[in-house]
């Protein structure tokens, strides 16, 4: 009952920082949910001497983007930011346009993964490209990737801050992009599996890319010193490491997240090579045969099944909450060493515990 209470209290914490992010009139400056005049557009682009069709963009462009920014999610990303600068000192209102593009660039990663995916439901709703067809979908992902970065003009920050956050978006895009090409690459070779290093590299480019974004946006905003961002972007990682294992158990066994998605082991249609996989073909007699119904990339629920079967015997799953557990031990020691003891400190330490303690 304990348990319970407190992961409810953490669910409602986290909320709370959640309806922060969205609440932010910010939001709608940067992605309006519609066009309606050529001042809209100002900001946005250099005008030319011809009317555009506002009509259009805000068909082709607002509605494919806010069909997924008013799902929401748990905005976990954004309130990062705005704990990591609350815990350091910031001002917190300077922070909010910074966590508003961290939630954007995550939702655009999430219409160009479906695309990529071929996946056809996110958060319980048809995916985007389902919705509006793949090449709208990908335009307005590739948007919100860009106009994610004109956050950093919503702040007063000094001209010299916003110089260095607009390179922080830049790297940390870029690294997004090559994990991102290693698991698509993955899963186009039939017979290759990576090493348990190659797959946390590849999570650390991935995943990683939008834990350390937000925690260096909000550590620069509260001009932490050299020394904490690096620690800062150690803890970062192990949680983004910890994350991704977490997700990728939650697709092969959690029926409630298989609710928002389309059915159990949505991986394995994608073909997925996760540390599951990994672990499952180190030990398993018949490694060949998931290897083989991974790159059959098949919706067949049998197949599905018979490769769930595969892994559940082989004790993968259980390998893989293992290392989930040893990296969020590791992430939970820098918190403890890293930031100094302050409220927005326990919220972290709260969220964090939520976040990889979820069946959703």
């Amino acid at each position: 009952m304990l348990r319970g209470l407190l992961r409810r209290s953490s669910a409602d914490l986290l909320k709370r920082y959640s309806q922060i992010i969205w609440a932010s009139p910010c939001l709608e400056r940067l992605i309006p949910q519609s066009i309606t005049s050529v001042q809209d557009l100002s900001r946005y682009t250099s005008l030319t001497q011809f009317p555009p069709d506002l009509n259009a963009y805000t068909e082709g462009l607002c509605k494919p983007a806010w069909s997924m920014l008013a799902r929401r999610g748990k905005s976990w990303r954004g309130t990062f930011c705005l704990l990591t600068t609350k815990a350091f000192g910031g001002e917190v209102q300077q922070a909010i346009p910074l966590a508003i593009s961290c939630e954007l660039l995550h939702n655009a990663s999430l219409i160009i993964d479906d695309v990529e995916d071929k996946s056809e439901v996110r958060r319980g709703k048809p995916a985007v490209h389902m919705l509006f067809g793949e090449e709208l979908a990908i335009n307005a992902g590739c948007y919100l990737y860009f106009v994610a970065q004109l956050a950093v003009k919503e702040t007063t920050l000094s001209a010299e801050i916003q110089a260095r956050l607009s390179g922080l978006y830049l790297r940390e895009l870029l690294a997004l992009h090559l994990g991102q090409c290693s698991d698509l690459q993955w899963n186009r070779i039939p017979n290759f599996m990576p090493t348990p290093e190659q797959y946390f590299q590849m999570v650390v480019s991935k995943t990683g890319a939008m834990v350390r974004l937000p925690v260096h946006l909000g550590a620069q905003v509260a001009n932490c010193s050299v020394e904490t961002i690096e620690k800062l972007m150690q803890l970062s990682e192990n949680l983004g490491i910890a994350f991704q294992i977490r997700d990728d158990v939650l697709n092969l066994e959690s029926e409630t997240y298989a609710a928002s998605r389309k059915y159990l082991g949505e991986d394995i249609t994608e073909g997925k090579k996760t540390l599951i996989t990994v672990f499952a073909c180190e030990t398993s007699p018949k490694a060949a045969r998931l290897l083989e119904i991974l790159s059959m990339k098949t919706s067949n629920l049998a197949l599905v099944q018979e490769a769930l079967g595969i892994i559940k015997d082989s004790g993968a799953l259980g390998r893989a909450n293992q290392e989930c557990i040893r990296f969020q031990t590791q992430a939970e020691s820098l918190i403890n060493a890293v930031f100094p003891q302050c409220e927005a400190k326990d919220h972290l330490k709260a969220i964090v515990r939520f976040l990889l303690q979820r069946s959703a």
